[in-house]
């Protein structure tokens, strides 16, 4: 058989047998790899579902627990009914886990406690609506006949409709509030009236009282507080201010003596016991400066007063003094300074 140029050889039967052997083996790989997914995908979200339905059992436990707590510290209106009808409300958003857990919770407790305690609230309820009604009407004559049939609709009616009959009374009930709400501010408006409706006038006066004396007692701390601040800040103030006097004052009571070396040492170390080395030489060269000047003008003041009472000459004889006066105090800075610079 001769093959023409360009034309693939014919394949034989023993190659289509190896092509399909092969084609099957990847196959039956792909399924196995497959199977074992699916296998291990089935193990994990059981695991989760056991994970979460331990984890929704605990929540659910802690729920009632919290519940009962509640009904037993004798809450009017327990935190928990108020959560999830604030949670119930809002319409926007997406229902938390613990929102949808705590539902479930109570449509359980619902269930299973309606059968104990609901009827005969809900016989005794009905009962004394017939039997104002009939006192009213005045209709003595059907009181047997419509106290029977009363008894029979709950004898055979509420064993097994109740808890169904109250499930589609409550849904109603927030179907039509929560038709009424569009924002949390508008839930708040509507309790409004319920909270005034349930709450007497002693828990109200003592809601008021908490509240007012609370705010009382937090403005009298604050006020309290602001007060002894700026007492305190005053007091600071003045003391420094009278610190600084005091300092003025023994400088002014001691300037005439400043010439003595052992009080301007007791000065410099008063000074330094502060902290204040490094302002020391400032001090100093201002106390001098203001040492030389008093001492000038209050010589210069003396010259122009004597100079009019006792004349000229003794005019002169002052400016003598001063012109000493003014010699002594430069050989005092210039000494003052030679300490200054001398290491300690």
């Amino acid at each position: 058989m001769v093959v023409q140029d360009g034309a693939s050889p014919p394949r034989q039967v023993g190659d289509d047998r190896e092509h399909d052997r092969m084609t099957s083996a990847v196959d039956s790989e792909q399924a196995q790899a497959a199977r074992k997914i699916l296998t291990w995908w089935r193990r994990i979200r059981n695991a989760r579902r056991v994970r979460r339905d331990e984890s929704r059992q605990a929540a659910a436990l802690q729920v009632t627990d919290q519940l009962i707590e509640e009904f037993l510290n004798g809450d009017i209106i327990p935190d928990l009914l108020i959560s999830v009808i604030r949670g119930s409300s809002q319409r926007f958003a997406p229902y938390s886990e613990d929102v949808l857990t705590s539902k479930e919770v109570l449509d359980g407790i619902l269930f299973e406690v309606v059968d104990e305690c609901l009827r005969g609230v809900v016989a005794d309820l009905i009962g004394r609506l017939v039997g104002g009604y009939l006192h009213e009407c005045s209709q003595a004559r059907a009181n047997d006949v419509l106290t029977a049939a009363v008894d029979a609709i709950i004898a055979d009616v509420c064993d097994d409709a109740l808890p169904g009959i109250v499930r589609q009374v409550v849904q109603s009930m927030v179907d039509e509030y929560l038709a009424l709400v569009d924002d949390m501010a508008k839930v708040e408006i509507l309790m409004a009236p319920m909270i005034d409706e349930i709450c007497d006038d002693i828990a109200e006066e003592v809601l008021v009282r908490h509240t007012v004396d609370g705010l009382v007692d937090q403005w009298a701390d604050e006020l309290t507080e602001r007060v002894c601040r700026s007492t305190w800040e005053r007091v600071q103030k003045q003391t420094a201010a009278d610190h600084k006097v005091v300092e003025a004052q023994i400088i002014r009571k001691h300037s005439s003596t400043l010439l003595d070396k052992s009080i301007l040492k007791i000065l410099l170390t008063n000074l330094a016991t502060r902290n204040e080395s490094a302002t020391i030489n400032m001090h100093v060269q201002r106390l001098l400066d203001k040492m030389i000047l008093d001492r000038v003008v209050r010589l210069h003041v003396d010259l122009h007063d004597n100079a009019q009472q006792v004349g000229e000459n003794l005019a002169l004889s002052t400016f003598h003094q001063v012109v000493t006066a003014q010699a002594s105090v430069d050989v005092l800075v210039h000494v003052l300074r030679s300490e200054l610079r001398r290491p300690p």
